[in-house]
């Protein structure tokens, strides 16, 4: 459902003859970590040299990490979801990413922003994280910056467009949607206009 992530997987199947690699993806439907894995785990198994994957809770991740990387297995995280267990960890720290979103929504609304966030769910560690790095900058930079609400979309546009549409009458006084995860995004100009936004 994350556009970015199909859009990231077509590039790396449509590069590996040019680039000189072969490209096998799989991945989970929702954010399912024991899911994500398992699928690590069977590429590993199937002779994988490297997987990219996306480290939503290193913790969670960390024995299937060292293991990869014991057998030879090139161990590579993306996006808002870097660790210092892979071999590359090519994103975005978690914290930075919420401090930079809190200044962000402060330059582009105002430091008194009223704030609705949206995530795929509170069991998302790095979510977490993010949201942390969000509110103590805020609370250090902008302490009449709040947030009204954190509104969970399970990363799925069409439970996020019902979010959007519930939030805007929830919440008449906001004035930002903060989305942590990119799936909803996609919901976002549709539910505005529905709503007449």
């Amino acid at each position: 459902a994350y556009e970015l992530y199909n859009t990231s997987q077509k590039l790396f199947e449509d590069y590996a003859d040019e680039l000189g690699y072969e490209a096998r993806t799989a991945g989970s439907s929702t954010v399912d970590i024991p899911e994500q894995i398992s699928l690590i785990n069977q590429a590993i198994a199937s002779g994988a040299d490297a997987v990219i994957f996306c480290n939503l809770d290193p913790a969670s991740y960390e024995k299937t990490i060292l293991d990869a990387q014991a057998a030879g297995v090139v161990m590579i995280t993306t996006g808002g979801c870097v660790d210092e267990i892979s071999d590359y960890s090519v994103g975005t720290d978690n914290l930075a990413f919420g401090e930079v979103a809190a200044q962000t929504i402060a330059d582009e609304v105002g430091e008194d922003a009223k704030v609705v966030i949206f995530a795929t769910d509170e069991t998302v560690p790095n979510q977490n994280i993010i949201r942390q790095g969000f509110n103590d900058y805020a609370a250090a930079n902008f302490p009449d910056m709040e947030v009204l609400a954190v509104e969970s979309t399970n990363a799925d546009p069409a439970e996020a467009a019902g979010k959007i549409a519930a939030a805007l009458v929830a919440y008449p006084e906001a004035t930002a949607f903060w989305f942590i995860e990119g799936a909803g995004l996609s919901a976002v100009p549709q539910s505005l206009e529905q709503a007449g936004a």
